[in-house]
């Protein structure tokens, strides 16, 4: 389990960076809206 995690994240550093960047600009993006009111959308 250990050696394929490992495998994986060597192998796709980009791709794991550009999701964790998606992420963190989504939870930021629903943080303002939670912090101006408007829950939706």
């Amino acid at each position: 389990m250990g050696r394929a995690v490992n495998c994986f994240f060597h192998s796709n550093p980009r791709v794991i960076s550009a999701r964790i960047s998606a992420l963190f600009r989504f939870e930021t993006f629903i943080i303002s809206k939670l912090q101006n009111g408007s829950i939706f959308i």
